[in-house]
């Protein structure tokens, strides 16, 4: 068979044994033409998995057959691609296969329970496919050879052994294709298979690294959906398995068919033993569509030139990362470099997937195109199909969805937004805060140039009064060589560049999205500031529970009421208040979400309990925040400042102590329920002042304080500073302004005393910095 050029972008699908739903997926679709169908070896053998493809193609024509009237929603039945088998087992060693869960045939063993579904005689199916004798990665080389170059997609949802014969025998035509999307790997969540491991990367770790390195380079147009993206996308079991069968024994085929469509029955009768194996290991009962969401992402991108961006709500991420190919526990695991440091020329520092060992490199490291947000997760529903999710996940949610996040729409700073922050309410705050960085590099900056560091700069106006001020004093003046700002929101980037850009050379400007992509540069001085930031990053919620074998237990977010709902009877803590602040309940839940606590102790929750001593000694039934995030990032901060020498201070509500029901929303300025209106309210938790300094230790720096704002105001000479404003006022509106401004900042009842002042110089012991402790 010749493949002769066609307006239509055509479709390679490189499957092994259940991608059932994916395949119907495709079938149903008419945005390509499936030209393609390879098979190898996977969940089962490599003959089993050819067998259930054309056991698809036999299941659709029973249907029609039954149900005429539905060749319509098949239109990519009439494409009739060539079907070829491919890989009987990895690049080395032996096939691991995955039949303790598939069965034998990799479709429940619905072959010997419903041997109604078999194929009849393949040779009847000629008219749909063409079963080929050419091998799966000679028949993709014709194909891209062949096809127009940037008009075939090529999507692989199992081992991919096939796509690596084809890099190896003829890496141009791999090249030729639009966009080749691999569901497969697990970068930030755990495995499938083993504890690290996806299966399509445990299966075949040697020809993932091979197809990786090749989209590392950009040699190919690869986007990756793992695990962290497939498993955001789940159908409760309920709505894919007819409801005779979801409390009942399986029924044979033939009584199946009296009652229900031939597609249904054959979905209902393959998914049953799936998920009665996964409620046996305590999976949610909820199945996660892996190889249909790779297919869909093809579907959608079928005409777009690979180039071109992604459709609107569709999101990737480039990640570095090496497969571990070998290890007892490890293999199949995608080890990912989080240090992020870099070396002295600029580059990323990255692991040597050969040697295991750092290797520096002269310019950044590329990485792989990771799909990391689809339209699909647009609701918090949808996230929470599958059960109750973390706190942090429902901040991280509402606060950060690239679509729907808080952060990503709207105003949300301001007196039209729903908070005012200090540096809004008086230039005296950033001018004294730019005082005392300036200070540390007199005293420590040995002359080298200076780069400015801000975590979350919101509209920019404490950074602009920091540069006002440092470019005001004589010793500092045309030193910063560069501002990093730490900041997601495209939105307030635009903001942060009009209004930064007038105060400094555009070119200084530089934006990141995580303090760990900030350049390390021993040559410079670090000024960092992270202001009303780190109260809006995820926490966890966990609660003391004796009665669990962890000693914790976790506070989740649920939407249904299966779970056991949290006691609003939670202790306070008036007699020990050094542990933890007010633990009485929030104010009451919004009807469409409620608190639930997890049915038993979570390896997290016991690894989140032990994060710090303190815990220990919380007693029975209380609840503490935690944010593991944020003791990441701060030990970002301490490596940073760690490295070169550098000065920052932390500036946010919270306490030198854990909190247990900070946890709180603001709307239009006003103290809301955390569950009103998800994605339109801030939402933000006391910071654990204490949790912060315990990962400093690891650093090569000394954290100083916490002490109040007023305190620290107040040393750093406030009233003298508003003073000089007032001589300097033009009218009386304004010094009115300035005053009623300086007096917010200090009100030891409101923000002097709310907000917290914490510290960080470099150097491991030193002694007391003014104006901590002094």
């Amino acid at each position: 068979m010749s493949y002769m050029q066609s307006a239509t972008p055509k479709f390679i699908f490189d499957t092994d044994a259940n991608d059932v739903l994916a395949l119907l997926l495709l079938l149903a679709s008419n945005e390509a033409e499936l030209a393609l169908i390879t098979v190898t070896f996977g969940n089962t053998e490599l003959k089993h998995a050819y067998t259930n493809v054309l056991k698809v193609y036999q299941l659709v024509l029973d249907h029609l057959e039954r149900y005429p009237g539905d060749r319509n929603r098949f239109p990519n039945l009439k494409s009739k691609p060539k079907v070829c088998s491919g890989a009987t087992g990895p690049l080395s060693g032996v096939p691991h296969l995955a039949q303790y869960f598939h069965g034998p045939d990799g479709l429940s063993d619905i072959s010997t329970t419903h041997p109604e579904f078999n194929v009849r005689d393949p040779s009847a199916l000629s008219e749909v496919i063409e079963e080929s004798e050419t091998a799966a990665e000679d028949a993709i080389i014709e194909l891209l050879s062949e096809s127009p170059e940037d008009s075939v997609t090529v999507v692989a949802v199992g081992p991919l052994t096939n796509i690596a014969r084809v890099w190896v025998k003829n890496p141009t035509a791999l090249r030729r294709a639009r966009r080749i999307i691999v569901m497969g790997g697990a970068l930030d969540v755990p495995g499938n298979t083993s504890a690290t491991a996806e299966f399509n990367f445990f299966a075949d770790p040697q020809s993932a690294a091979m197809i990786m390195d090749a989209a590392k380079s950009e040699s190919i147009n690869l986007l990756l959906a793992p695990l962290d993206i497939t498993t955001q996308h789940g159908i409760p079991y309920t709505h894919l398995i007819h409801p005779n069968l979801l409390s009942g024994p399986l029924v044979n085929g033939s009584e199946l068919l009296q009652t229900m469509t031939p597609l249904r029955a054959f979905t209902s009768a393959f998914l049953y033993r799936v998920r009665r194996v996964t409620r046996e290991l305590g999976i949610p009962d909820v199945f996660d569509m892996h190889d249909p969401l790779a297919v869909w992402a093809g579907l959608v991108h079928a005409t777009l030139p690979r180039n071109a961006p992604l459709l609107e709500g569709w999101r990737v991420e480039k990640r570095d990362f090496v497969i571990e190919c070998a290890g007892q526990y490890t293999k199949g695991m995608c080890v990912v470099d989080r240090r992020g440091t870099t070396d002295e020329t600029g580059g990323v520092r990255s692991i040597d997937g050969v040697q295991g060992v750092d290797k520096a490199k002269t310019k950044p490291a590329l990485g792989v195109k990771v799909l990391t947000s689809t339209p699909g997760l647009s609701t918090l529903e949808n996230l929470m199909a599958k059960g109750p999710i973390s706190v942090a996940q429902y901040m991280q949610m509402c606060l950060s969805h690239p679509v729907e996040g808080y952060y990503m729409k709207g105003e949300p700073i301001g007196a039209q937004g729903d908070f005012v922050t200090s540096p809004e309410i008086s230039q005296l705050f950033g001018e004294l805060v730019g005082i005392w960085l300036v200070s540390q590099w007199l005293e420590r900056g040995i002359n080298r140039p200076i780069q400015v560091v801000e975590l979350g700069p919101g509209r920019g106006t404490l950074m602009d009064d920091m540069l006002r001020t440092i470019e005001s004093i004589e010793q500092t003046r045309g030193r910063v060589q560069a501002v990093h700002l730490v900041e997601t929101s495209a939105k307030l980037r635009e903001e942060q560049k009009s209004r930064l850009s007038a105060r400094i050379p555009a070119e200084l400007l530089h934006w990141y999205d995580r303090i760990e992509d900030v350049p390390n540069n021993a040559d410079v001085y670090t000024l960092l500031v992270a202001h009303e930031f780190f109260d809006a990053i995820p926490i966890h919620i966990i609660k003391t529970s004796q009665k669990t074998p962890g000693g914790f237990q976790e506070v989740l977010v649920d939407i249904d009421r299966t779970a056991q709902i949290l006691s609003d009877s939670s202790p306070s803590l008036v007699n020990n208040p050094s542990l933890l602040a007010n633990n009485s309940p929030a104010k009451p839940q919004s009807p469409g979400f409620r608190y639930v606590l997890s049915g038993q102790s979570s390896p997290l929750a016991r690894t989140l309990g032990e994060s710090s001593a303190r815990f220990s000694q919380v007693p029975e039934g209380h609840r503490i925040e935690v944010s593991p995030s944020s003791w990441a990032i701060v030990r970002g901060v301490g490596d940073l400042i760690g490295k070169g020498g550098g000065a920052g201070l932390v500036i946010d509500y919270g306490d030198d102590r854990a909190f247990g029901a900070s946890f709180r929303g603001f709307h239009k300025h006003k103290l809301v329920d955390v569950f009103h209106q998800p994605g339109f309210c801030d939402l933000t938790a006391n910071v654990d002042f204490a949790y912060l300094k315990e990962a400093l230790k690891f650093t090569s720096t000394t954290s100083h304080g916490p002490i109040t704002q007023h305190a620290f105001l107040a040393k750093m000479g406030a009233p003298i500073r508003l003073h000089r404003l007032l001589q300097g006022a033009k009218d009386d509106e304004t010094r009115e302004r300035l005053k009623k401004g300086a007096a917010r900042l200090m009100d030891l009842v409101g923000m002097g005393r709310q907000y917290k002042v914490m510290g960080i110089t470099s150097g491991e012991k030193q002694e007391q910095v003014y104006p901590f402790g002094i």
